[in-house]
């Protein structure tokens, strides 16, 4: 599966998709963030 993870950036958007896309990148899923040159 492939899986594109974005989030505000706020530490309360950011862990928790660091979370899913932890658990998604172990199942051997292909996991991108996307964000800004700012961060994510």
């Amino acid at each position: 599966m492939k899986v594109i993870v974005s989030g505000g950036g706020t530490a309360g958007h950011i862990y928790p998709a660091l979370t899913v896309a932890a658990e998604l990148a172990g199942a051997r899923d292909d996991v991108t963030f996307v964000g800004t040159p700012d961060g994510l």
